[in-house]
């Protein structure tokens, strides 16, 4: 969906002192984001320099989205990187965990064994996880 919407670029030059504020606050961890988050959404209406940021956001995708559209290389480059993640993520139910891959489903975070009690994630041979599964 397009948006009819055009930059507000004088909020931007108008904000930007504070935006460099507080991500510098942030890079330096001098503040943690959950406070500045805090900050800028507590009641009434939203912060000026969070709705700048917003829209320096908006500029990013804006730009990404015009070199995605206008360069064939890096649009075939990201479809390959997707399709690496889509691989991966149909791979993850031969992923078990437990001794040896024995077979057991990852843990629930809410109780049972978990990573941090040793056990690791193992990868069986495909032929052997899908008959085994």
């Amino acid at each position: 969906m397009l948006s009819t919407r055009t930059i507000d670029w004088d909020l931007i030059a108008q904000q930007y002192d504070q935006i460099v504020k507080y991500t510098t606050a942030l890079r330096l961890g001098t503040a943690e984001a959950e406070q500045v988050l805090r900050r800028f959404t507590k009641g009434g209406p939203k912060h000026p320099t969070y709705q700048a940021i917003e829209e320096l956001g908006r500029v990013v995708r804006t730009a990404f989205i015009c070199g995605y559209l206008s360069d064939a290389e890096m649009r075939k480059e990201i479809g390959e990187g997707s399709q690496v993640v889509a691989n991966w993520n149909s791979a993850n139910s031969d992923l078990f965990y437990g001794k040896d891959g024995d077979g057991a489903q990852p843990a629930h975070p809410a109780g049972g064994s978990s990573r941090r009690s040793g056990v690791r994630p193992g990868l069986r041979s495909w032929p052997e996880a899908r008959h085994r599964a």
